[in-house]
């Protein structure tokens, strides 16, 4: 009975050891992309010391329930719970040892940099997208996209002459695509980096002479007529700004068939609307011009946004022409509580019936918000358009819109968010098929290079216009020693180029 007993005993020891066995080597197996290291004369797992920003696993800590150390040459396998780097103090044979571990590699050196460096010639370089847009004169920062990145990496590009690439900063030269690769040591990563065309201003302001005597104009709104209107293919509208005084914003009419000569109809006075009787700067003051054309009544119209303190309403106001002399006494179309809410830059557009408008609203925080109306005067709840900036860090302020056969298409000034500087603002470009889903708003427009250009310090609102397939951008250009310099105009058969 004792011999069988003994028997069983014995199984059951060899049967734990064998179970205790195949879990440690079950484990080690599971154990992944760990690296091995062999440990210096003796090596004591309970004696490791890590920082507090990620834990160590050793493995084997125990080989069996006797055995309370490594002994030379066994092998040692450490795994990082993190992704961050950790540091590692132990003992081996009395001799402190420090290491840096990060992604299961160590580094046995107390010299951080260096380990940083060493582990990360060990990783694989990889960009986080196969490619990446920029426009001409742009930079690129590639080390922000690019794992590890404190590392020494060798770059290089497949056509300097369209772009170049020092220390991971990519330079657009001209239009086109190129290949970047980045190197280190056995490892490489390409990515494609297009350089986008991007439009060049108009070398001078359009002689458009207004009621005060100057061409400092500004917030152009204009119209093509294929067959001519009144005797004239284009018209516009717009308000003087002479050095940012809302005392001139006063709705202005001219006319031209060559858009060069610009001109006040026959028998027609400018300014359209007057100063307002209660002007006070910043108080009481028109501003914001837009030209519509209702192709039901065969009349232009002229829509304005008025701001007034004084009663505490901001209204979008409009007169009407059949023959672009004899205008209508101006009424209000839509008003609104100036606390709660605003229509900045009206965009109109008249078609099948209904007055389609987008304006931004500053009072929720520059949203561009779009309405219907079959009259003007009763609209649809206003619906928010979500607009995304390819560059985050803008946020609209004056915007167009036209509907070509490619879709609604809208020019965008934008300011950077938080600033609220609207004299250094570039231009952005944004279409859509169905008015609910718009492309990202992507560089239409930089104020000029040139150190005396007229628009050198910043673009204002803008116009477009396509006409017998080609684009036609008017712009209001803001000088840095004058200030509102007037309104310039490009062209070309492509919205990104255009000059």
């Amino acid at each position: 009975m004792a011999k069988r007993i003994k028997r069983i005993l014995v199984f059951l020891i060899i049967a734990l050891l064998i179970f205790i066995i195949s879990v440690q080597i079950s484990v080690i197996k599971n154990l992944r992309e760990i690296n091995d290291y062999t440990a210096e004369n003796q090596f004591y797992p309970n004696t490791a010391v890590i920082s507090s920003d990620c834990s160590i696993k050793l493995q084997p800590s125990v080989l069996s329930f006797s055995k309370r150390q490594l002994k030379q040459g066994d092998k040692i396998k450490i795994t990082a719970e993190s992704k961050n780097w950790c540091r590692v103090i132990y003992y081996t044979d009395n001799t402190v040892k420090t290491g840096y571990i990060k992604t299961n590699s160590l580094a046995e050196t107390k010299d951080f940099n260096a380990a940083v460096k060493a582990v990360n010639a060990s990783e694989k370089l990889q960009f986080s997208f196969d490619y990446y847009d920029i426009n001409m004169n742009e930079t690129l920062e590639l080390l922000k996209y690019i794992t590890p990145s404190d590392t020494d990496i060798n770059w290089e590009s497949s056509d300097s002459s369209v772009a170049t690439v020092k220390g991971g900063k990519v330079l657009g030269l001209k239009e086109g695509s190129v290949i970047i690769t980045a190197s280190s040591g056995n490892h490489t990563a390409e990515c494609t980096v297009n350089i986008r065309a991007i439009n060049k201003n108009a070398k001078q302001a359009l002689d458009i002479m207004n009621s005060y005597g100057n061409i400092k104009n500004y917030h152009p709104s204009v119209l093509y007529f294929k067959d001519s209107w009144n005797g004239y293919k284009y018209w516009m509208a717009y308000t003087p700004y002479e050095k940012c005084n809302d005392y001139w914003e006063n709705p202005h009419i001219a006319a031209s068939n060559d858009l060069k000569c610009w001109e006040v109809p026959d028998g027609f006075k400018n300014p359209l609307e007057p100063v307002p009787k209660d002007y006070k700067h910043g108080i009481s003051y028109n501003s914001d011009t837009e030209l519509v054309y209702n192709t039901n009544t065969k009349k232009l119209e002229c829509w304005w946004r008025n701001y007034n303190k004084n009663t505490g309403f901001v209204s979008l106001r409009r007169k009407t022409t059949a023959n672009g002399v004899n205008w209508t006494s101006s009424e209000d179309m839509l008003v609104f509580d100036m606390y709660k809410e605003d229509a900045l830059s009206p965009a109109l557009l008249y078609e099948n019936g209904i007055y389609k408008m987008w304006a931004i609203n500053q009072k929720a925080g520059y949203a561009i918000e779009y309405r219907e109306s079959t009259d003007g005067k009763n609209w649809t709840e206003k619906k928010k358009i979500d607009m995304e900036y390819e560059n985050p860090v803008y946020s609209s302020w004056h915007l167009d819109v036209i509907h070509t056969p490619k879709g609604y298409e809208m020019s965008l000034s934008a300011n950077l968010t938080g600033t609220n500087n609207r004299t250094v603002m570039p231009l952005f470009y944004s279409y859509s098929a169905d008015n609910i889903k718009w492309s990202k708003a992507r560089l239409l427009l930089n104020p000029s290079p040139e150190k005396n250009g007229w628009d050198n310090k910043g673009i204002y609102r803008s116009s477009l216009v396509y006409a017998d397939d080609k684009y036609y951008l008017f712009y209001s250009g803001i000088n840095k020693k004058s200030g509102p310099s007037g309104i310039g105009v490009i062209s070309g058969s492509n919205v990104f180029h255009m000059h």
